[in-house]
């Protein structure tokens, strides 16, 4: 009893120390709050945001604690730090789930997503607080700040993205809205169709029914009498970049034809994620339901050897503006290659080097892959067929980076060769010795050696003569342990390369080494071409972007098209005759005409001399 009674006394009188304390410490921790609050209304966020971790670290988990989160995510957002914003942000919501600032945390991370220009992963927030509900003057903001980014800020593909993210009826009408009038405006009426009819399908007494139904019947009254052209593109996935670059050339081609008389051209676009399989269940979905005339894509030589059955088998005309692999267009009469084959590529080397500079003797190094042997076989037969020969050739495998012995068996063949044209004649040492005496007894163009073959070879300081050209398909990354051995092996012979080639960040640092060298490129501006920088100002003006090497593919192939059209209806056939009859097209890369196999061969041959940049015409 009497030990009880002691401790209740100890106790009591803790309680009468502590409490006080405690009571302090609470308003001394609401009076710093409001201080910063103050500051924040003010303007002065540094200050908030100092205050604020100063009470923090002086009274840790105090009565304000998600309140100063908050706080201070929102004072570094004012301070334009987003990044530590969001972190601030995100420990409030996950370690304070109970907190009435739920609402305002996620609201306001959304609101540093948009200042990061993630404006996706922005939208995704705000749409998730309006599905959830709360506190009303957050979700009138949040409402408000959604549609603001999703009508000005966001691409249509980011949109189609976004409305396979959310899962709620409310956000998946917010998005497909959008969606549908931006396709509108832009004269996909049958890609809104489509959007707002996969929404009715899933939700048939959707509170948004009335909205879909307007979009829905627009789109029905404004698609009528327009030509349809399907595209296919891995707009998603891991060639997105490329493909969306490559869109935005089609469709700016699409924007101009229609802003004229004639018949009008709608796009459907499909996306096949990057997967072949998805490529071609678009072309039979585009061939078989939406009744297109052409389709142009895809982006792979894969994809688009893939899709080029399909519309083969449907009597639908292909147009593939990237692909490069030989053999595409014997798929069949319906399929056209704008971009020129690895077969066209090496035979036009192989026509310059011979019939241009009058070259005999050539040497190779390729990849051992479908590119290098492509390259080398339509350069061997061509340079064959002239009258030329190729006296060695060796490969290289992936990843290499010595390129020593292959060069190292390039210089013994040119040896070997020189000794067989006799340009070099091997004697006993002793008359060398009398004949470098009497130097009056040997001819100029004839070097007399005692030395053996692979002393020849390992010197190194005799220059090889014998071999006129050295074909070089190389990749890019590969350059930089090509180039060196090419000089450090002493081979006099001229250099010619693929569209790889054309890397002047690599080329400039070693440009001693391969002065002269011949390569193709699939995208040169000539810096006097006017017309490339008129379109280019004018592409940036519409579409908000600077045009890429792609983007002028897609413009060029879809304009093509567009003019060989001439504002009329066509069918199929009549389109595909039209273009097997097209006379040279002119577009801002160079000229697009098809060969008896519909391809088109014409590509640009340069010349690396003193650093620039040289067209071969």
């Amino acid at each position: 009893m009497i030990w009880r009674m002691k401790t209740l006394i100890g106790l009591i009188v803790f309680l009468g120390l502590v409490l006080p304390l405690a009571a302090q410490d609470h308003a001394a921790v609401d009076s710093l709050f409001y201080q910063c609050v103050r500051s924040y209304e003010q303007g002065q966020y540094r200050e908030a945001l100092k205050d604020l971790t100063f009470m923090d670290r002086v009274y840790p988990n105090h009565s304000r604690t998600t309140a100063s989160l908050l706080m201070q995510g929102k004072c570094l957002i004012q301070l334009n730090r987003y990044i530590q914003a969001i972190d601030f942000l995100q420990k409030l919501v996950d370690e304070h789930p109970g907190s009435r600032y739920q609402d305002d945390a996620l609201y306001e991370m959304a609101v540093a997503y948009y200042g990061l220009n993630m404006h996706k992963d922005s939208v995704s927030r705000l749409l998730f607080l309006l599905q959830q509900g709360g506190d009303k003057e957050v979700l009138s903001r949040a409402a408000r700040l959604s549609s603001k980014i999703m009508d000005n800020r966001m691409e249509i593909m980011d949109l189609r993205q976004l409305a396979k993210e959310v899962s709620s009826e409310r956000a998946k009408a917010a998005v497909i809205l959008r969606i549908a009038r931006k396709d509108i405006e832009a004269q996909r009426y049958q890609s809104a169709k489509e959007i707002v009819q996969q929404f009715l399908e899933q939700y048939p007494k959707s509170a948004y029914l009335l909205p879909m139904q307007e979009l829905l019947d627009q789109a029905n009254e404004m698609g009528k009498g327009f030509l349809k052209i399907g595209v296919i593109l891995p707009l998603t996935g891991q060639d997105q970049m490329a493909a969306q670059q490559l869109l935005d050339g089609v469709q700016y081609a699409v924007n101009r034809y229609n802003s004229g008389g004639g018949i009008k051209v709608e796009l459907i676009i499909r996306d096949s994620e990057s997967r072949v399989i998805h490529a071609i269940h678009h072309a039979q979905d585009l061939c078989e339901n939406e009744g297109v005339v052409v389709i142009i894509g895809e982006l792979t030589s894969d994809a688009t050897a893939a899709v080029a059955a399909v519309a083969q088998a449907s009597g639908v005309v292909l147009l593939s503006p990237a692909a490069t692999e030989n053999g595409i267009s014997s798929i069949g009469s319906y399929v056209f290659q704008v971009n020129s084959n690895l077969k066209s590529r090496g035979e036009l080397l192989a026509n310059y080097a011979v019939s241009g500079l009058g070259l005999k003797t050539f040497a190779a190094l390729y990849p051992f892959d479908n590119y290098g042997k492509s390259m080398r076989d339509a350069f061997a037969a061509r340079i064959a067929d002239l009258g030329a020969e190729m006296i060695e050739e060796k490969v290289y495998y992936e990843g290499a980076m010595d390129m020593g012995p292959q060069f190292r068996a390039i210089r013994e063949a040119g040896i070997k060769r020189m000794i067989r044209d006799s340009l070099i004649i091997r004697i006993p040492r002793e008359q060398l010795e009398l004949m470098n005496e009497q130097s009056n007894t040997k001819p100029d163009n004839i070097l007399y050696t005692s030395q053996t073959v692979q002393d020849l070879v390992d010197s190194t300081d005799l220059a090889i003569t014998s071999i006129d050209g050295l074909f070089l398909p190389v990749y890019t990354e590969d350059l930089p342990y090509i180039i060196t051995p090419i000089a450090f092996y002493n081979i006099k012979a001229q250099v010619f390369g693929g569209v790889p080639w054309h890397d002047l960040e690599i080329l400039e640092p070693r440009s001693r080494y391969i002065d002269g060298a011949i390569f193709l490129s699939d995208f040169y501006v000539d810096p006097s071409n006017l017309v490339f920088y008129r379109f280019r100002d004018s592409f940036r003006k519409e579409m908000g972007k600077t045009p890429e090497r792609l983007t002028i593919f897609g413009y060029d192939a879809a304009m093509m098209l567009l003019e060989t059209i001439q504002g009329v209806s066509h069918s199929a056939n009549e389109i595909r005759d039209l273009l097997i009859r097209k006379k040279d097209f002119v577009g801002i890369q160079g000229s697009i005409v098809f060969d008896v196999n519909r391809v088109n061969p014409s590509i640009n041959l340069l010349q690396y001399r003193g650093e620039r940049l040289i067209p071969i015409r």
